[in-house]
């Protein structure tokens, strides 16, 4: 199974939806794990799996984020990542975690990353906008 994640807010969980479709497109068998972190609400959507601060406020890392970055939503999304990831990693059958942004849409497969994943601990990209 290929392991996917992002962290979103509420408000642009439409992107999230937009970028599950696109990798179920793609007819492999995946996960995307969603980290929302401005509510505790429930969401279910196909191949998604979500939590949500309380998943992760166990962390002491997560406390110093949340404790310095709760009231800045960007901020705090972008120190999450490795938590995320970390947390990630460390469950049974997802020693390969992809993170995307939740803005990306797949048109091609997608199975090029986690080969290169066989060859490399980590992959990193350019951010470009």
């Amino acid at each position: 199974m290929n392991h996917f994640c992002t962290i979103t807010t509420q408000s642009h969980l439409y992107k999230v939806h937009a970028l599950a479709d696109s990798l179920k497109e793609q007819k492999h068998d995946f996960s995307l794990h969603v980290l929302v972190v401005d509510t505790n609400q429930s969401f279910v959507y196909a191949n998604c799996i979500f939590y949500n601060l309380q998943d992760l406020s166990t962390n002491t890392t997560t406390k110093i984020i949340l404790s310095k970055y709760r009231k800045k939503s960007d901020k705090l999304r972008w120190s999450l990542k490795p938590v995320f990831l970390l947390q990630l990693l460390e469950k049974p059958g997802s020693h390969k975690v992809v993170y995307l942004d939740n803005d990306l849409f797949f048109y091609s497969d997608y199975s090029f990353i986690f080969n290169l994943l066989d060859e490399h601990s980590f992959l990193l990209t350019p951010h470009h906008y």
